[in-house]
């Protein structure tokens, strides 16, 4: 009997002792789910060291990664210990599939696209205010389609909480090198040296020189009171831009938009549908001039392009005169920087 009890007193201190162990692990490197914290893995592979760190304290327990070589399309989310979304990665290869993808997160807001925001020069990207980067990587290795647009694959990433920032910056270029890779795209990696921000209005004196220099130059009435400042959300690289115009007291007066690829008729289409004088001129015919909107189109880079305009409400001074104008410069200044043809404009109403 003694003997049993020995037994089982042997068996309790050697637990008693492994426990004592852990105890002090715990203490010296960390919680005990640190220390059993499964290893990340997935797209967390690609990410730069230190990068997620950069951008959250919080630590990856899972991953969730899917990838369909045929379909060219990929994701991968990773997950905190409680289980919400610290990274996620979403690409496509069909072009239906990618116009869907921009047109669901751009169309459906065409009243708030002063949340646009083109990615700096050299990337082909923008991010919403809502913290979605949509890049689109020059992708050789893709079949062409039939009708000769060029036609890129889209990778868009979202960091924890949607924050837009340099840290994310950072990581959705790095992960849509690594999808490029995995789709054998065959182009020079995307490359980003930092200076990322968002933009805030200036004088508009600043934004000559930029693709938003028509309003730091063109023929703009003065304002009724105080001057006029420009925020410029746009590059000479991104798939879309915007430049808004404001008073020097916040008023919001003039938006210009821009669109490069296939995947912008959609959006022009809903803008026109929203801003046209009347339903009946809200069908989508060709470029258009009207009270408080206007646009017109191009052929860049092998694919239609579409140049809009959108007065805030309306403002005396800009007349359709003034917007034809400012129209004109806007979209032969875009055309000029990114070697575009087929410029096709809207007629100036005829001078009573």
């Amino acid at each position: 009997m003694s003997g049993r009890h020995g037994a089982a007193r042997r068996r309790l201190l050697l637990a008693a002792g492994i426990g004592l162990a852990l105890v002090l692990a715990a203490a010296a490197f960390g919680p005990l789910s640190e220390l059993t914290r499964p290893s990340a893995g997935g797209c967390a592979r690609d990410l730069p060291p230190g990068a997620l760190d950069a951008v959250t304290d919080a630590a990856v327990y899972r991953v969730e990664e899917t990838f369909d070589p045929r379909l060219g399309e990929y994701t991968c989310v990773l997950y905190d210990r409680d289980d919400r979304r610290l990274l996620s990665v979403a690409a496509l290869s069909d072009r239906d599939a990618v116009r869907s993808a921009l047109v669901a997160d751009l169309a459906e807001r065409v009243h708030e696209e002063t949340s646009l925001q083109a990615l700096p020069d050299g990337l082909p990207g923008l991010v919403t205010h809502y913290g979605w980067f949509h890049l689109l990587p020059p992708c050789p290795g893709l079949e062409r389609p039939d009708d000769g647009f060029d036609h890129r694959p889209l990778v868009t990433v979202r960091g924890p909480s949607g924050e837009v920032g340099e840290g994310t910056l950072a990581l959705a270029v790095a992960l849509t090198n690594a999808v490029a890779e995995r789709l054998d795209c065959g182009a020079p990696p995307l490359r980003h040296d930092g200076g990322f921000r968002a933009a805030e209005p200036t004088a508009a004196e600043e934004a000559a020189g930029t693709p938003c220099g028509v309003l730091a130059t063109g023929p703009l009435p003065e304002p009724r009171r105080g001057g006029w400042t420009v925020s410029a959300a746009a590059t000479d690289t991104a798939p879309a831009g915007r430049c808004t115009l404001r008073t020097t007291d916040g008023q919001t007066a003039l938006v210009l938009t821009s669109w490069f690829g296939e995947w912008g008729l959609p959006i022009i289409d809903a803008q026109h549908r929203w801003y046209a004088d009347s339903a009946r001129q809200g069908q989508l015919r060709g470029p258009y001039l009207g009270t408080n909107w206007a646009w017109a189109a191009a052929i860049c880079d092998g694919a239609p392009a579409h140049f809009g305009l959108r007065l805030s409400r309306p403002w005396r001074e800009f007349d359709a005169g003034v917007l034809h104008a400012v129209l004109d410069q806007f979209a032969r200044d875009q055309v000029a920087r990114r070697d575009c043809h087929d410029l096709r404009m809207p007629e100036l109403p005829a001078q009573e």
